[in-house]
Protein backbone atom coordinates (compact mmCIF):
# COMPACT_ATOMS: atom_id res chain seq x y z
CA UNK A 1 0.00 0.00 0.00
CA UNK A 2 3.00 2.57 0.85
CA UNK A 3 3.85 1.54 -2.67
CA UNK A 4 0.79 2.55 -4.05
CA UNK A 5 0.49 6.35 -2.38
CA UNK A 6 4.21 6.46 -3.52
CA UNK A 7 3.58 6.11 -6.72
CA UNK A 8 0.66 8.01 -6.96
CA UNK A 9 2.39 11.09 -5.39
CA UNK A 10 5.39 10.55 -7.62
CA UNK A 11 2.29 11.27 -10.73
CA UNK A 12 1.20 13.84 -9.35
CA UNK A 13 4.46 16.06 -8.56
CA UNK A 14 5.00 15.27 -12.25
CA UNK A 15 2.05 16.83 -13.44
CA UNK A 16 2.23 20.19 -11.15
CA UNK A 17 5.56 20.51 -12.50
CA UNK A 18 4.56 19.98 -16.01
CA UNK A 19 1.49 22.62 -15.21
CA UNK A 20 4.12 25.11 -14.12
CA UNK A 21 6.30 24.56 -17.53
CA UNK A 22 3.24 24.86 -19.49
CA UNK A 23 2.26 28.18 -17.92
CA UNK A 24 5.93 29.54 -19.01
CA UNK A 25 6.63 27.69 -21.91
CA UNK A 26 9.25 28.59 -24.63
CA UNK A 27 7.35 29.96 -27.51
CA UNK A 28 8.75 31.73 -30.20
CA UNK A 29 10.26 35.08 -30.28
CA UNK A 30 11.55 37.33 -27.22
CA UNK A 31 11.72 40.52 -25.26
CA UNK A 32 14.37 43.22 -24.51
CA UNK A 33 13.45 44.49 -28.13
CA UNK A 34 13.54 41.11 -29.62
CA UNK A 35 10.93 40.50 -32.63
CA UNK A 36 7.74 38.85 -31.40
CA UNK A 37 5.08 36.02 -33.04
CA UNK A 38 4.16 37.84 -36.89
CA UNK A 39 1.54 36.16 -36.59
CA UNK A 40 0.17 36.86 -33.22
CA UNK A 41 -0.39 33.58 -31.89
CA UNK A 42 1.44 31.37 -29.03
CA UNK A 43 3.46 32.20 -25.51
CA UNK A 44 6.45 34.16 -25.80
CA UNK A 45 9.06 33.75 -23.02
CA UNK A 46 10.48 37.00 -21.38
CA UNK A 47 14.07 36.71 -22.26
CA UNK A 48 14.65 38.89 -18.63
CA UNK A 49 12.98 36.98 -16.53
CA UNK A 50 12.04 34.22 -18.04
CA UNK A 51 8.39 34.33 -17.61
CA UNK A 52 5.39 33.98 -19.76
CA UNK A 53 3.08 37.12 -18.71
CA UNK A 54 2.74 40.00 -21.34
CA UNK A 55 -0.16 42.53 -21.84
CA UNK A 56 -1.83 43.27 -25.45
CA UNK A 57 -0.40 44.40 -28.27
CA UNK A 58 -0.31 48.13 -28.91
CA UNK A 59 0.18 49.96 -31.59
CA UNK A 60 3.83 51.90 -31.35
CA UNK A 61 4.12 53.25 -35.19
CA UNK A 62 1.45 53.35 -37.48
CA UNK A 63 1.70 52.16 -40.73
CA UNK A 64 2.95 54.38 -43.49
CA UNK A 65 2.14 54.07 -47.69
CA UNK A 66 6.03 52.45 -47.56
CA UNK A 67 6.47 50.01 -44.04
CA UNK A 68 4.10 48.42 -41.76
CA UNK A 69 2.82 49.01 -39.01
CA UNK A 70 4.83 48.25 -35.72
CA UNK A 71 3.38 46.80 -32.46
CA UNK A 72 4.42 46.61 -28.94
CA UNK A 73 3.66 44.96 -25.66
CA UNK A 74 5.07 44.38 -22.02
CA UNK A 75 6.16 42.04 -19.63
CA UNK A 76 3.69 42.25 -16.99
CA UNK A 77 6.91 41.20 -14.60
CA UNK A 78 9.69 43.58 -15.17
CA UNK A 79 8.86 45.79 -18.21
CA UNK A 80 10.54 44.13 -20.85
CA UNK A 81 8.89 44.47 -24.16
CA UNK A 82 8.63 42.70 -27.60
CA UNK A 83 8.06 44.43 -31.00
CA UNK A 84 6.05 42.85 -34.40
CA UNK A 85 5.19 44.42 -37.79
CA UNK A 86 1.75 44.33 -37.88
CA UNK A 87 -0.53 44.15 -41.20
CA UNK A 88 0.20 45.53 -44.93
CA UNK A 89 1.53 48.69 -46.12
CA UNK A 90 -1.06 51.41 -46.98
CA UNK A 91 -1.78 52.10 -50.56
CA UNK A 92 -0.72 55.55 -52.11
CA UNK A 93 -3.81 57.82 -52.44
CA UNK A 94 -3.28 59.88 -55.76
CA UNK A 95 -4.45 63.88 -55.61
CA UNK A 96 -5.79 65.21 -58.88
CA UNK A 97 -3.42 66.01 -61.15
CA UNK A 98 -1.31 69.49 -60.37
CA UNK A 99 1.45 71.91 -61.93
CA UNK A 100 4.82 70.85 -60.92
CA UNK A 101 6.15 73.42 -63.97
CA UNK A 102 4.63 75.56 -65.64
CA UNK A 103 5.07 75.96 -69.06
CA UNK A 104 7.64 78.47 -70.86
CA UNK A 105 9.13 79.10 -74.69
CA UNK A 106 11.83 76.57 -73.88
CA UNK A 107 10.38 74.45 -70.83
CA UNK A 108 7.67 71.80 -71.34
CA UNK A 109 4.63 72.15 -68.27
CA UNK A 110 5.01 69.28 -66.27
CA UNK A 111 1.65 68.09 -64.21
CA UNK A 112 2.32 65.34 -61.28
CA UNK A 113 0.23 63.42 -58.78
CA UNK A 114 1.04 63.17 -55.29
CA UNK A 115 0.14 60.68 -52.80
CA UNK A 116 -2.46 62.55 -50.42
CA UNK A 117 -2.24 60.44 -46.99
CA UNK A 118 -0.81 62.26 -43.66
CA UNK A 119 2.81 62.06 -43.58
CA UNK A 120 3.58 60.70 -47.31
CA UNK A 121 3.66 63.73 -50.07
CA UNK A 122 5.25 60.77 -52.35
CA UNK A 123 5.08 62.04 -56.07
CA UNK A 124 3.39 59.02 -58.08
CA UNK A 125 3.45 60.15 -61.53
CA UNK A 126 4.15 62.95 -63.79
CA UNK A 127 3.34 64.05 -67.34
CA UNK A 128 3.61 66.80 -70.13
CA UNK A 129 0.87 68.78 -69.53
CA UNK A 130 1.65 71.13 -72.32
CA UNK A 131 4.86 71.28 -74.51
CA UNK A 132 7.13 74.43 -74.65
CA UNK A 133 5.58 76.89 -77.12
CA UNK A 134 8.68 78.59 -78.31
CA UNK A 135 9.84 81.83 -78.70
CA UNK A 136 7.43 84.07 -78.96
CA UNK A 137 6.13 85.13 -82.70
CA UNK A 138 7.34 82.45 -84.57
CA UNK A 139 4.72 82.01 -87.22
CA UNK A 140 2.86 78.58 -87.53
CA UNK A 141 1.24 76.82 -90.82
CA UNK A 142 0.16 73.81 -90.86
CA UNK A 143 0.77 71.14 -93.70
CA UNK A 144 -1.64 68.23 -94.79
CA UNK A 145 1.41 65.68 -94.69
CA UNK A 146 2.54 62.97 -92.78
CA UNK A 147 -1.24 62.93 -91.35
CA UNK A 148 -0.43 66.85 -90.23
CA UNK A 149 2.54 68.82 -89.15
CA UNK A 150 3.71 72.48 -89.08
CA UNK A 151 6.23 74.41 -90.57
CA UNK A 152 8.00 77.16 -88.88
CA UNK A 153 8.71 80.61 -90.14
CA UNK A 154 10.57 83.55 -87.98
CA UNK A 155 7.34 85.18 -88.12
CA UNK A 156 8.12 88.70 -86.09
CA UNK A 157 10.87 86.94 -84.64
CA UNK A 158 14.30 88.74 -84.25
CA UNK A 159 15.70 87.95 -81.40
CA UNK A 160 19.32 87.34 -80.49
CA UNK A 161 18.23 83.32 -79.04
CA UNK A 162 15.75 81.33 -80.84
CA UNK A 163 14.20 78.26 -79.61
CA UNK A 164 12.14 75.81 -82.05
CA UNK A 165 9.40 73.41 -80.16
CA UNK A 166 9.12 69.90 -81.40
CA UNK A 167 5.13 70.44 -81.20
CA UNK A 168 2.36 72.46 -81.69
CA UNK A 169 -1.21 74.24 -81.50
CA UNK A 170 -3.14 76.77 -82.32
CA UNK A 171 -5.14 76.95 -78.82
CA UNK A 172 -5.47 74.96 -75.78
CA UNK A 173 -8.32 72.87 -77.02
CA UNK A 174 -6.45 71.64 -80.39
CA UNK A 175 -4.75 68.74 -80.76
CA UNK A 176 -0.59 68.80 -80.80
CA UNK A 177 0.78 67.86 -84.20
CA UNK A 178 4.78 68.12 -85.22
CA UNK A 179 6.75 70.84 -86.09
CA UNK A 180 8.46 69.04 -88.72
CA UNK A 181 9.75 71.46 -91.06
CA UNK A 182 12.08 74.67 -90.79
CA UNK A 183 11.24 76.82 -93.73
CA UNK A 184 8.46 77.34 -95.93
CA UNK A 185 8.01 73.93 -97.65
CA UNK A 186 6.88 75.51 -100.96
CA UNK A 187 9.98 77.08 -101.63
CA UNK A 188 12.53 76.61 -104.07
CA UNK A 189 16.12 76.37 -103.97
CA UNK A 190 15.86 79.68 -105.63
CA UNK A 191 13.61 81.28 -103.48
CA UNK A 192 16.04 82.63 -100.82
CA UNK A 193 13.32 85.34 -99.51
CA UNK A 194 11.61 82.47 -98.48
CA UNK A 195 14.17 81.38 -96.06
CA UNK A 196 13.29 81.07 -92.27
CA UNK A 197 15.84 83.51 -90.69
CA UNK A 198 16.88 85.04 -93.52
CA UNK A 199 19.12 87.67 -92.57
CA UNK A 200 17.91 87.66 -88.95
CA UNK A 201 19.25 89.42 -85.76
CA UNK A 202 19.52 85.51 -84.05
CA UNK A 203 22.89 84.73 -82.01
CA UNK A 204 21.84 80.81 -81.04
CA UNK A 205 19.21 78.45 -81.68
CA UNK A 206 17.98 75.80 -79.82
CA UNK A 207 15.46 72.25 -80.72
CA UNK A 208 13.34 71.12 -78.54
CA UNK A 209 14.67 67.86 -77.12
CA UNK A 210 11.29 65.91 -78.38
CA UNK A 211 12.57 66.99 -82.28
CA UNK A 212 13.12 64.12 -84.49
CA UNK A 213 13.48 63.63 -88.49
CA UNK A 214 13.58 67.64 -88.45
CA UNK A 215 13.93 69.26 -91.70
CA UNK A 216 15.99 72.81 -92.15
CA UNK A 217 14.85 74.08 -95.87
CA UNK A 218 16.66 75.95 -97.92
CA UNK A 219 17.92 78.98 -97.17
CA UNK A 220 16.31 78.93 -93.06
CA UNK A 221 19.39 80.94 -91.67
CA UNK A 222 21.36 82.63 -94.99
CA UNK A 223 22.36 85.82 -93.80
CA UNK A 224 22.52 85.19 -90.69
CA UNK A 225 25.98 86.08 -89.91
CA UNK A 226 25.31 86.34 -85.67
CA UNK A 227 25.38 83.14 -85.81
CA UNK A 228 28.41 81.64 -84.13
CA UNK A 229 26.72 78.26 -83.30
CA UNK A 230 24.03 75.52 -83.66
CA UNK A 231 23.57 72.08 -82.19
CA UNK A 232 21.35 69.91 -84.23
CA UNK A 233 18.10 67.48 -83.02
CA UNK A 234 18.14 63.84 -84.21
CA UNK A 235 18.31 62.75 -87.64
CA UNK A 236 17.91 66.43 -88.99
CA UNK A 237 17.47 66.85 -92.76
CA UNK A 238 19.47 70.25 -94.61
CA UNK A 239 18.06 71.59 -98.00
CA UNK A 240 20.33 73.98 -100.01
CA UNK A 241 22.33 76.86 -98.98
CA UNK A 242 21.09 76.43 -95.45
CA UNK A 243 23.72 78.12 -93.90
CA UNK A 244 24.92 80.62 -97.30
CA UNK A 245 26.38 83.91 -95.44
CA UNK A 246 26.77 82.33 -92.64
CA UNK A 247 30.66 83.86 -91.84
CA UNK A 248 30.91 83.64 -88.13
CA UNK A 249 29.09 80.16 -87.40
CA UNK A 250 32.17 78.36 -86.86
CA UNK A 251 30.83 75.49 -84.46
CA UNK A 252 28.50 73.02 -85.14
CA UNK A 253 27.74 69.53 -83.41
CA UNK A 254 25.69 67.04 -84.57
CA UNK A 255 24.26 64.42 -81.89
CA UNK A 256 23.69 61.63 -84.20
CA UNK A 257 25.54 59.70 -87.48
CA UNK A 258 24.23 60.72 -91.05
CA UNK A 259 21.71 57.77 -92.22
CA UNK A 260 22.96 58.39 -95.89
CA UNK A 261 24.69 60.87 -98.18
CA UNK A 262 21.36 62.59 -98.92
CA UNK A 263 20.33 63.71 -95.47
CA UNK A 264 22.95 67.09 -96.00
CA UNK A 265 22.71 68.99 -98.83
CA UNK A 266 26.20 69.57 -100.82
CA UNK A 267 25.71 73.12 -100.47
CA UNK A 268 23.74 72.96 -97.06
CA UNK A 269 27.20 74.71 -95.27
CA UNK A 270 30.10 76.51 -96.66
CA UNK A 271 33.76 75.02 -96.40
CA UNK A 272 33.76 70.77 -96.17
CA UNK A 273 31.77 70.44 -93.22
CA UNK A 274 29.33 68.53 -94.88
CA UNK A 275 32.75 65.96 -96.04
CA UNK A 276 33.88 65.89 -92.60
CA UNK A 277 30.59 65.46 -91.01
CA UNK A 278 29.79 62.37 -93.20
CA UNK A 279 33.33 60.74 -92.59
CA UNK A 280 33.30 61.63 -89.24
CA UNK A 281 29.51 61.15 -87.44
CA UNK A 282 27.99 62.48 -84.52
CA UNK A 283 30.39 65.67 -83.15
CA UNK A 284 31.15 68.53 -82.92
CA UNK A 285 32.95 70.13 -85.69
CA UNK A 286 34.44 73.62 -86.13
CA UNK A 287 36.64 76.17 -87.82
CA UNK A 288 37.86 79.60 -87.78
CA UNK A 289 36.28 82.96 -88.89
CA UNK A 290 35.34 84.61 -91.11
CA UNK A 291 33.43 81.20 -92.88
CA UNK A 292 33.83 80.95 -96.65
CA UNK A 293 33.70 77.92 -99.36
CA UNK A 294 37.18 76.98 -99.10
CA UNK A 295 37.09 77.04 -94.84
CA UNK A 296 38.73 73.88 -93.30
CA UNK A 297 36.44 72.18 -90.90
CA UNK A 298 38.03 69.69 -87.80
CA UNK A 299 36.19 67.56 -85.67
CA UNK A 300 36.73 68.05 -81.91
Amino acid sequence: MKTVFKTLGIIAMAAIIGFGMAACGDGGGGGNGESGDPAGGGGDTCSSCGKNDWGNWETQTAATCFNQAVQVRYCNDCANDQTRNAGTALEHTPSTWQIKTAVTETINGIEHQICTRAGCNHELDTRIAAYATGTTGLAFSFHNTWGGVYYVMAGTVNNSSVHIPAYHRPNASSEYQPVSFLGDINAGSADRHLGAFVDKNITSVTFAAEIEGFQILNHAFAGCTGLASITFPARVFLLADTFIECTNLTSVTFIDDASNDNQIAVNAFLGDLRTKYLAGGAGTYTTTAPVGNSSVWTKQ
